[in-house]
C-alpha cells in the first residue's frame, strides 16, 4: 500500500512510520510540498493534519491542511479514488478539509490523532497494517 502523510509532529511521523512499516510512506510537513506530491503521484492512503505548526522537529512546515484538502476536493489528481484520513485535533479545520473534499465525492474519513493508531477502526476501514 502506498501511503502518504502530511504531519509536522515528529512523534507521529514516527508512530505513522512503525504502524505503516510494511508499506511504502511518503511523508511532508509543507502544504505546497505536499500538493506538488498529490498531484503527480498515486496513493491508496492520504492522511492529512491540519495545523502544520506543532514545530516538535527542526522541520521547516509551511501552510495547513486544508489547502491539501482543497487542492484534492477541487482538482482531478492520481488521487481521486484514494481514501482520505483527517486526523487533525483542530475541530474547526477539520470540519473544512472534510467539506473540501466531499466537494466531488472524495473517500474522506475524519478521525482523531488517537483513533487512526487504533488497528480495530483501521481495519474497519479496510486499511491492512
Amino acid at each position: 500500500m502506498r501511503v502518504f502523510l502530511l504531519e509536522d509532529s515528529y512523534e507521529r511521523m514516527r508512530r505513522f512510520r512503525s504502524l505503516f512499516s510494511a508499506h511504502s510512506i511518503t511523508h511532508s510537513a509543507d502544504s505546497q510540498e505536499a500538493i506538488e506530491i498529490l498531484g503527480s503521484r498515486e496513493f491508496d492512503l492520504i492522511c492529512l493534519d491540519h495545523d502544520l505548526n506543532e514545530h516538535d522537529n527542526d522541520w521547516i512546515a509551511s501552510g495547513d491542511g486544508y489547502e491539501v484538502a482543497s487542492f484534492l476536493g477541487d482538482n482531478n489528481t492520481p488521487n481521486n479514488n484514494a481514501l482520505i484520513l483527517i486526523h487533525t485535533m483542530n475541530p474547526s479545520g477539520g470540519d473544512r478539509m472534510v467539506a473540501a473534499l466531499k466537494v466531488n465525492n472524495r473517500k474522506v474519513v475524519r478521525t482523531s490523532i488517537i483513533q487512526i493508531f487504533n488497528l480495530e477502526f483501521l481495519h474497519s476501514l479496510g486499511i491492512e497494517v
